[in-house]
């Protein structure tokens, strides 16, 4: 029998939104949001997160029988074949294996992609992308990130960053990025950055 639903979690860098998707429309039928404040860490995600599928689950009524699997967005960089956040410096989160917890916890499949990643792939599927070979997300929030998209295909590169514009250095000696570098796109054109610019 066909599972109708799955359960989606976006892990930003000032919010975690977890939502029940119906599977073959795309359409979000239940979310809940919790923001992120001083509590960052790996355990204090880890938490957030198992919190928020529950509450997702007891306001939806939906049982978790009828969940197919749970798929991770999360900003930062990544290891899909393990399920592993290698680095999510917003989050002050370094090699979690998320899959590992949350398959422990819910003993269903879980998967996990980059943010953008996963957004480009929801645009293609379901959105403005949907019917496109070629082309190119921007998504600019507490970062800067970027997906390329060829032939119908995510780019990935060697290293798995293709398309990765946030760390691009616009500016040799500039501002410290939350990556620890100087001058990455990121540090002036973010949602973070540009804040941090107005309040001055």
């Amino acid at each position: 029998i066909m599972k109708k639903y799955s359960i989606g979690i976006d892990l930003g860098g000032t919010k975690i939104l977890t939502a029940l998707v119906d599977r073959s429309s795309g359409e979000v039928v239940h979310f809940v949001k919790k923001k992120i404040k001083k509590e960052k860490g790996a355990e204090n995600i880890v938490n957030k997160m198992v919190c928020s599928i529950n509450e997702l689950l007891e306001e939806s009524k939906v049982n978790i029988e009828d969940i197919n699997s749970i798929g991770v967005a999360a900003a930062g960089q990544i290891d899909r074949d393990h399920g592993i956040i290698l680095g999510a410096p917003n989050l002050e989160c370094f090699d979690l294996n998320i899959r590992d917890i949350l398959e422990g916890e819910f003993k269903l499949p879980v998967y996990l992609a980059n943010d953008v990643e996963a957004a480009t792939l929801g645009e293609l599927k379901f959105g403005a992308g949907k019917g496109v070979d070629d082309l190119v997300c921007v998504f600019v929030g507490t970062g800067v990130g970027s997906c390329i998209v060829k032939e119908g295909k995510i780019v990935r590169g060697a290293t798995g960053t293709a398309g990765e514009i946030g760390h691009i250095i616009v500016d040799l000696n500039g501002r410290q990025c939350a990556c620890g570098a100087h001058g990455c796109l990121e540090a002036y054109a973010s949602r973070s950055a540009i804040e941090k610019r107005i309040e001055g």
